[in-house]
């Protein structure tokens, strides 16, 4: 029965690529349910109003969908857009979801139509579909085919008639029918048993609509929306109507006359006397326009209402269109389960039970290891479960017998004679280290093989199971879109004993892809090792001063009130600085200063319009510092604090090693890599972040330019590169070409505004964009772009040949192998192909710098692990790293860190570092 009678499925799709904001967009139905049948508002067709007939708009409900995604379409890995099947798949898993008692989609079919003779000028102003719409639509009836759903299609007619013909069926058969479609026309067979779901776009929210509400919408009576379409005319569809009378004149003359005929029939009473003479002069065209409108009821079809009962689906079809399309996680709500049945598993729980269940895994010499953790994140874990790839899993309780269980796993779990497979190492190491096992001998993460072979796809081991496997293995199900597990096996804890089995079964699937697309090295080298690095700072932490962030609150909350005082006292009144509409009040209404861009909701207060206008007056000047230092305050001064662990004093972020997509790390909870350099203010809040012993020392140390140097490697430009041999300083010299002023006269502000302008150029800024990012006028931009490709051609080769190649591919690799996809350079959209290309130059130079420094802390962990120094690396942002280390082996620990990080990167031109000491973050930086 698949998916659709999951009674855990939530109607929630997802697929592959930045998963979290497809699901957020549009052409799916929102939840929210109405307070009555006849408001309008956010809701979900079918949740709020279950009907037993459902007739839904294809044609109209793919083009929402398709142009929702417009600006960032989705596509697959291979480039083919999937929007419209998204959005489409979506609106009706969430109509089967209802179980209907019939269920129809009706598409449009090319060619002209009965309206079409009557005038040749219907639909006449419709842009051509795209391409890229016409394929898909393919891919949808596909969809709604195997999903058991019946498509409806008559040539030389509009699927409005058909769906008005089969709603009338059902009213005259007294069928509860819901219409969807976004379509007015449709709103005039809104009746008796007939109501109409209009999926919302944009701002506009989603409505379902019975009479009273279609007057509340229309300001007319469903019966009455012919005449409206036919006075107002219909713009969408080319429908002329009466040139002069808008929608507030026909619907004030509906109400007046009842309907078309009661206007002409009283054609002398209508006032204004212009709206008289338009009416009397498009008399023809009102007619035409209202007979255009009217939606046929009685097409002659070749099915009933009693026809459209939903079937089963066809889930091998379903696997095979969701497998080309990347709908990964909806795939593994589909596919089978495996028939095989739970593993064969021995349990044991201490004494000669264990014994033998050592010995089999220390003969295998690989085993799968996955835990079931404890009720809170620190308690020990209650079992530990090993799968050594034969189908069978060894669980080992650990509940009443830790200690003696753990002393026992040590040559398995740390011993170097045993390989070690895992979801997630990370995890795994972080666990078991906090219970006395550090573990060794780690030689596949599942998590981190899937982030390489695919840096945009979901990673739950449903999904991955579905895509790799083909089957939900035993014990693990899709339900929501998400991978969650099944409890299938006895007691106890059978939750990790399926996620081992799935381990050893993945692990020799995703290995050889791995190699394939020559990502064994970076997996093996880098990103495994790495992961137990990530983990040792995680549980190392940095330590905060808790008394100077509150001192630094409390005096920013002077600050801020200081300069609301200073607003209100120049604007004589007071108001929420934080409210938009009121700032939009006192800067355009009360001071009269001139609006910048409009958004949908009136004209825009970002901090661009109030830059641009602190230069007219000094209120946008105090508001944006007002917002610094609020923001400042919130983000990091109050909540920082929260977030130190009674236990250590410390703050315990989480780095995040497989979440974008040029290999840099993130982190969370807080985000260390976001505190802010660009103020004084920002700066001063690394005052924080102290040692952690009185005679340790904060250490920092970064590369110098390191991304320019690897452009230097990657283009292999003479020039560029012999500067850089002979130690000139890029940012300096550009910074003295830009101004016009001798090298040494080179301010550190001008210095930082040039070092934007060489970022700038090298990822394919424009003359516009650049001139307004460093505040140069773009004529300048403009030339000195010019003048730095006439003196750098490599650069501007790389860049062509890095966007060809790209192009022909389809991804990019860094200098050690990882690899970007980039579907948006085939796109039809300029900007997006634009920022295709972009994105091209920029992973390969910043993805190689990730990759170069997690290389570094790789080779500098391995070290302090052997006892070169006793202190901790806390902390990492993109190019810096930053150490806790006792004062006395500084001196020991500079030269070890320069060492690494300097060997870590082996490009064609000289590779520097640059660091200090001091007690906190502040003083090192």
């Amino acid at each position: 029965t698949g998916f659709l009678n999951n009674p855990g499925y939530n109607g929630s799709i997802a697929v592959a690529d930045s998963e979290a904001e497809k699901e957020t967009h549009g052409g799916s139905m929102c939840a929210k349910q109405c307070v009555n049948r006849h408001q309008t508002g956010p809701d979900t067709a079918g949740d709020a109003f279950p009907a037993e007939a459902y007739l839904v708009d294809g044609t109209g409900v793919a083009y929402r969908a398709y142009f929702a995604f417009q600006k960032r379409p989705l596509r697959t890995s291979k480039g083919m857009e999937t929007s419209a099947v998204f959005g489409f798949v979506q609106t009706l898993i969430q109509l089967l979801k209802q179980k209907p008692k019939y269920l129809a989609v009706v598409f449009d079919l090319p060619g002209p139509t009965f309206r079409h003779k009557k005038y040749v000028e219907y639909k006449a102003n419709r842009p051509p579909t795209p391409d890229s719409l016409i394929e898909q639509m393919g891919k949808i009836r596909e969809v709604v085919k195997a999903l058991g759903v019946r498509v409806v299609e008559k040539e030389g007619v509009e699927a409005d008639d058909v769906i008005a013909t089969l709603a009338k069926e059902g009213q005259a058969g007294g069928l509860d029918t819901l219409i969807v479609s976004a379509d007015k026309d449709m709103l005039q067979l809104v009746g008796e048993g007939v109501t109409a779901f209009q999926p919302g776009a944009g701002r506009r929210p989603s409505a379902h609509l019975d009479e009273i509400g279609v007057e509340n919408r229309m300001g007319v009576r469903p019966r009455q929306v012919i005449d409206l379409l036919g006075l107002m005319g219909d713009s969408s569809d080319n429908v002329p109507g009466v040139r002069g009378v808008g929608p507030k004149t026909a619907v004030k003359l509906l109400r007046q006359f009842d309907s078309m005929d009661g206007v002409y029939e009283n054609l002398e009473e209508v006032r204004p006397d212009r709206i008289r003479k338009a009416l009397e002069e498009h008399r023809e065209s009102a007619y035409l326009s209202r007979d255009l409108v009217t939606l046929r009821t009685d097409v002659d079809l070749d099915v009933r209402i009693a026809d459209l009962k939903p079937g089963l689906p066809d889930t091998h079809r379903l696997e095979m269109l969701f497998r080309e399309l990347e709908f990964m996680k909806l795939l593994a709500q589909i596919v089978p389960a495996e028939e095989t049945g739970p593993p064969e598993r021995a349990v044991a729980d201490g004494g000669e039970s264990l014994e033998s269940v050592l010995g089999t895994l220390l003969e295998a010499g690989t085993v799968a290891v996955a835990l079931d953790p404890g009720e809170l994140a620190d308690d020990p874990p209650r079992a530990i479960h090993f799968s050594t790839g034969d189908g069978k899993v060894s669980s080992v309780t650990l509940e009443g017998v830790l200690n003696e269980s753990v002393e026992a796993l040590r040559p398995i779990l740390e011993g170097e004679g045993t390989r070690i497979w895992a979801e997630s190492s990370k995890v795994l190491t972080k666990t078991l280290a906090r219970h006395g096992i550090w573990l060794e001998g780690v030689d596949s993460d599942i998590e981190l093989a899937a982030y390489l072979l695919h840096p945009g796809r979901a990673r739950d081991l449903a999904t991955l199971c579905a895509q790799y496997l083909g089957r939900l293995p035993e014990g693990i199900e899709a339900e929501g879109g998400q991978g969650t597990l099944k409890l299938p096996f006895d007691a106890p804890a059978p939750t990790g004993a399926a996620r081992a089995r799935v381990i050893s079964q993945l692990t020799p699937v995703l290995r050889p892809l791995l190699a394939d697309q020559g990502l064994t090295s970076l997996y093996e080298d880098i990103e495994i090792p790495l992961a137990r690095v990530l983990g040792e700072m995680e549980m190392a932490g940095v330590k905060v001063d808790v008394g100077f962030l509150r001192e630094m609150s409390g005096r920013l909350a002077g600050d801020i009130q200081g300069i609301e005082e200073q607003v209100f006292e120049q604007v004589g009144n007071r108001f929420n600085l934080a409210s938009p509409q009121q700032l939009k009040h006192v800067l355009f209404d009360q001071l009269g200063l001139k609006p910048g861009k409009r958004t949908k909701t009136g004209y825009s207060t970002d901090s661009s319009v109030l830059e641009t206008l602190a230069g007219e007056h000094e209120i946008p000047r105090l508001v944006l510092q007002h917002r610094h230092l609020t923001k400042l305050k919130s983000t990091y001064l109050d909540a920082l604090p929260a977030m130190v662990s009674p236990a250590t004093g410390r703050i315990h972020t989480t780095f995040h090693q497989s979440v974008t997509a040029t290999g840099r790390l993130s982190s969370s909870n807080p985000n260390l890599q976001n505190i802010p350099m660009r103020t004084d203010l920002g700066r001063e809040l690394r005052k924080a972040f102290v040692s952690s012993e009185p005679a340790w020392r904060i250490y920092s140390v970064d590369y110098s330019q390191i991304e320019l140097r690897i452009a230097a490697h990657l283009s292999g430009d003479r020039d560029l590169t012999e500067a850089f041999r002979r130690g000139e300083d890029i940012h300096l010299a550009t910074a003295a070409a830009v101004a016009g002023v001798p090298v040494e006269e080179v301010t550190p502000r001008l210095r930082d505004r040039a070092k934007a302008v060489n970022f700038g150029i090298l990822y394919g800024m424009g003359p516009r964009a650049l001139g307004r990012n460093v505040g140069i006028p773009v004529a300048e931009a403009k030339a000195f772009i010019e003048s730095y490709f006439e003196n750098y051609p490599g650069v501007k080769a790389f860049i062509d040949d890095t966007v060809a190649e790209a192009r022909r591919v389809g991804y990019v690799t860094t200098l050690f192998g990882r690899r970007r996809y980039l579907p948006e350079l085939d796109s039809s959209n300029p900007r997006e192909r634009a920022f295709g290309e972009r994105t091209a130059v920029n992973t390969r130079v910043q993805g190689t710098a990730a990759d170069i420094i997690k290389r570094a802390m790789v080779a500098i962990a391995r070290r302090m692990r052997g006892g070169a120094v006793r202190g901790r690396m806390v902390i990492q942002v993109h190019d810096e790293l930053v150490f806790d280390a006792p004062a006395d082996e500084l001196e020991a620990l500079k030269v070890m860190v320069a060492e690494e990080m300097v060997a870590a990167a082996p490009l064609d031109v000289p590779v520097e570092v640059a660091g200090a000491d001091g007690m906190n973050w502040f003083e090192a930086h």
